[in-house]
């Protein structure tokens, strides 16, 4: 749809509730004879799917277009054949708050699921997918999230992130071929049900190697960064390391992809402290030069990229270790 005015919407989003991540994943238990086995769905272009109530729609405009150029498209920049046009009839039966009138330049189009960029569209896209698996039989308690408790003693977890739903059920080999029923069948009715569309090529059913919310798990047993993750890492590093000059916002997308490897091993998160206070400045966009202690500490967290892993089998430690965070004064 489209409208001739758009109006703003303040309010601060919700956290999305029970988001799973690789630091999540990381608490999960497995041993050589029985393995983690993954199921998962994945939600087929799941932010389009979700419709936005009517009140809401005109709050999510976007850039503005020209009429003229929705009656009569300009010539392709790329040498492509142009587009037909619309009729003023076609387009004034797109619009939401009225007829097109003669003295209309500008159209706002708006959208009508929820936008995915938008705070508020990842609450919404979460609680939709925890939602469908209650129906299913998927208790809340099975739910991993690195904001509760470990599972205890737990077989079966589920990892919920927006439009992927990750299942984990610890077992044997002959256990595993015992499986009558993929774990995830009764979430496949609960979908089908609701209109959720599933993104078949990315469903997989009790496998021990396979991409995971960014990270690969690896027989079942460990969680890894993906190779060409890491190669896209070292990369850029060794780009800013050879330039020496980046706009925050540059920065702040690699330094996004440095803490979602640390997440599987959170002291890597010790490397990092003068970059945040770059990633901040004003404006975003503009390119300046990258002071050297920030990036030693990129460099010294990609350097560490062997410990970007989680063992599963490790121990428990029979030791709680505890410190004083507090640089300033306390002994721990």
């Amino acid at each position: 749809g489209m409208e001739k005015s758009s109006q703003r919407l303040h309010c601060r989003p919700k956290k999305p509730p029970l988001q799973a991540s690789p630091a999540a994943l990381a608490t999960l238990e497995a041993s050589r004879d029985r393995p983690q086995w993954l199921s998962c769905r994945d939600g087929k272009v799941f932010f389009d799917q979700l419709a936005a109530p009517a009140s809401l729609r005109p709050m999510f405009g976007r850039p503005n277009v020209c009429v003229a150029e929705l009656l009569r498209p300009p010539p392709c920049e790329s040498g492509a054949s142009v587009a037909e046009g619309l009729t003023a009839e076609e387009v004034g039966g797109l619009l939401l708050d009225g007829p097109l009138g003669d003295d209309d330049v500008l159209l706002t189009p708006v959208s009508n699921t929820w936008p995915m960029g938008f705070g508020w569209s990842s609450f919404v896209a979460q609680t939709t997918m925890l939602t469908s698996c209650l129906p299913a039989g998927f208790g809340e308690d099975s739910f991993l999230s690195e904001e509760r408790a470990i599972l205890p003693g737990a077989d079966v977890a589920l990892a919920v992130a927006t439009d992927d739903i990750n299942h984990f059920m610890r077992m044997s080999a002959a256990e595993a071929e015992a499986v009558q029923v993929p774990p995830l069948q009764p979430l496949d009715a609960e979908w089908l049900q609701c209109g959720i569309r599933s993104q078949s090529e990315k469903s997989k059913d009790l496998v021990k190697d396979a991409k995971v919310l960014g990270v690969q798990l690896r027989g079942g047993t460990r969680l890894q960064s993906c190779g060409p993750k890491i190669w896209d890492i070292l990369e850029a590093s060794c780009d800013l390391a050879r330039s020496r000059r980046a706009s925050p916002l540059q920065l702040a997308s690699l330094n996004g992809q440095l803490q979602w490897q640390n997440l599987m091993n959170r002291p890597l998160y010790s490397c990092l402290g003068q970059v945040y206070h770059f990633v901040r400045l004003e404006p975003e966009h503009q390119v300046r030069i990258v002071p050297d202690g920030v990036i030693s500490e990129m460099l010294l967290n990609t350097a560490l990229l062997a410990f970007w892993s989680a063992d599963l089998c490790r121990p428990w430690w029979p030791v709680v270790p505890a410190t004083d965070a507090s640089p300033a004064y306390g002994f721990g």
